[in-house]
């Protein structure tokens, strides 16, 4: 019988460091940065011409877009929430009064609600580990569900754009895969940066 053994992520030791820079940020540190991001991107062009868009439920220290979904529904916007479906995400509508249940990952989706391709959104807001802020690729947790869900975008289509939301601390310098699907711009309390 062969001897298969699992080979390690070479990214996983970074990963590891910056999930922990992140994570050993105070609430206060966290809940600042996330005003911070919600500033900048409403107001921006890109935000405000939006009807449809996706955030993330966060879970260990990822910047936590829900002043981002709060500001969309005030302003009249539909929000969505990504949800695995087989290799790839789909987008499930998210409300003020969505009940929301863990599913794949502990990841909280709606419950119930309509739910569309990716290609029907105007933005996708994502979570990351990491983030090259000179190339726009992005470290994820290493799933491939954003890469695969994106793979077949043109630019033709245009959307929906991909923007990561992160804290300054996990920038850092990445050497990207065959696969990876770079970020048309990122968000740090910072600034918004726009890729070419």
């Amino acid at each position: 019988m062969p001897n298969f053994k699992h080979t390690a992520d070479p990214l996983d030791a970074l990963r590891a460091q910056l999930k922990s820079a992140r994570q050993s940020m105070t609430p206060e540190i966290q809940a600042q940065a996330a005003r911070q991001v919600a500033d900048l991107i409403c107001n921006s062009p890109l935000f405000q011409q939006a009807k449809r868009l996706a955030v993330y439920h966060p879970q260990k220290g990822e910047l936590d877009p829900m002043s981002l979904a709060a500001h969309a529904w005030q302003t009249g916007k539909q929000v969505f929430l990504p949800v695995v479906y087989g290799t790839k995400l789909i987008f499930r509508q998210y409300l003020p009064d969505s009940i929301l249940i863990p599913e794949r990952y502990g990841i909280y989706v709606p419950q119930q609600g309509f739910e569309l391709p990716a290609e029907q959104l105007d933005i996708v807001f994502m979570p990351l580990v990491g983030f090259d802020p000179h190339t726009g690729h992005r470290l994820g947790m290493g799933g491939g569900y954003y890469d695969r869900t994106f793979a077949e975008r043109t630019a033709e289509i245009g959307r929906p754009r991909l923007v990561g939301l992160a804290h300054t601390c996990q920038a850092c310098t990445l050497a990207p895969q065959t696969w990876d699907v770079a970020m048309d711009a990122v968000c740090t309390p910072e600034y918004l940066r726009f890729f070419a």
